[in-house]
């Protein structure tokens, strides 16, 4: 079987929530997929309209089925706020087809 390779980009969000008093997030993803170790993007502070424009690859197992991308607030003291999710199936990459492509919600 020939091995596969999922590429992920994560282009922006927008109208995350406000997590913090400033009224604005410092947002980053977490993107997961099967047992991979989790890429993360840059924080992008106070804003809630992040561009990130980062790409990533992940070897793709044959029982890997979805995609996870975590949106996460960055704080510098304490835990990060977590903002929210979206699983994406990956069912059409073990054919060698696209997976999504446009806005998740």
């Amino acid at each position: 079987r020939m091995k596969l390779t999922l590429h992920v980009t994560v282009h922006e969000a927008q109208k995350l929530i406000s997590a913090d008093r400033n009224g604005f997030s410092d947002p980053y993803v977490l993107v997961f997929v099967g047992k991979n170790k989790p890429k993360k993007t840059k924080i992008i502070k106070k804003n809630l309209n992040p561009k990130w424009e980062e790409s990533f690859e992940f070897p793709l197992r044959r029982n890997d089925k979805s995609l996870q991308l975590q949106v996460w607030d960055w704080d510098r003291i304490g835990s990060d706020d977590f903002l929210g999710l979206v699983h994406v199936n990956l069912e059409p990459a073990h054919e060698k087809k696209p997976v999504k492509d446009g806005w998740l919600k």
